[in-house]
């Protein structure tokens, strides 16, 4: 079967009163579907409030149109009342902010984090899942070790990754010539550390990725065992930079149904992007 649709609804854009023209025209394109993100921080505007107007609205509109949807949540777009103790941020210091709403982006290495946006994956599985425009989920948009972050989730997170793959400090220091007396010294090292702990760091983190990717789709297979679940890479884990975007999608796809990608190359591999383009008078 081949599903030809396209990404739409971003709230707050594209507004509500260009919806119905917007879908219509989709459709006589010969489009199928679309793909709309469901923003934990939009529509929970209140804990344990959840608003699904614009998203009920919509789903109405694409039923009529003979579109399906696809729902991408976005849980790092988090709520304004929702203040994480464990936020991304990187050695610099630099806290990274939600698209749209601005808000700061939970750590989801946390447990508290992922404890409060439970709630949300839940309620959406069982609000949408006998829906019949919906065509599957998304569990994660884009999900990348974005940031280095540093925070004490995280380095516990890390110390214990390297347990489990190492076994003990003494191996690892065999097979990296280090002088550590327990794993909890080894750095999380991100730009400028040594190579071996860049290496760890970066392997770790392609492993938390996976890891936050199952737990929010196993949440939302708890309330829809019916629709596929799917997650998408910006681009493969051979294009990527190592120690800005790490993911790897042999582990990551493994968590979901179905796994793609937006862009088969990272932007500037992309003939035509700013780093590419050919002068003009050549």
């Amino acid at each position: 079967m081949m599903i030809a649709g396209t990404q739409y609804y971003r709230p707050p854009t594209p507004p509500p009163e260009e919806h119905e023209g917007d879908l219509a025209r989709i459709r006589e394109m010969g489009f199928d579907s679309i793909r709309v993100w469901l923003s934990w921080g939009w529509h929970e505007v209140r804990k344990g409030e959840v608003i699904w107007d614009d998203m009920d609205r919509l789903f109405g509109i694409a039923q009529q149109n003979g579109l399906q949807e696809v729902i991408n949540l976005q849980l790092e777009i988090p709520p304004a009342w929702f203040h994480p103790e464990n936020i991304l941020t990187g050695p610099a210091g630099v806290i990274r902010r939600s698209h749209f709403l601005g808000t700061r982006v939970p750590c989801f290495d946390a447990t508290q984090n992922r404890l409060a946006a439970e709630p949300f994956i839940r309620a959406a599985g069982r609000h949408y899942s006998n829906h019949p425009a919906l065509l599957a989920w998304d569990a994660w948009n884009e999900p990348h070790a974005r940031d280095e972050c540093l925070c004490a989730a995280s380095r516990d997170s890390f110390t214990t990754w390297l347990k489990d793959t190492y076994g003990d400090v003494a191996a690892f220091n065999r097979l990296f010539g280090k002088r550590f007396t327990a794993f909890d010294e080894v750095p999380m090292a991100g730009y400028g550390n040594e190579y071996s702990e860049q290496l760890n760091y970066r392997l770790w983190a392609a492993h938390s990725v996976a890891s936050r990717v199952r737990w929010a789709a196993d949440r939302l297979r708890g309330e829809d065992p019916h629709h596929p679940i799917t997650s998408h890479s910006m681009y493969c884990s051979v294009g990527q930079a190592m120690l800005d975007r790490t993911s790897v999608c042999a582990l990551t796809a493994k968590t979901v149904d179905f796994y793609g990608l937006s862009m088969p190359l990272p932007y500037d591999n992309v003939a035509g992007s700013r780093s590419c383009r050919v002068p003009a008078d050549q």
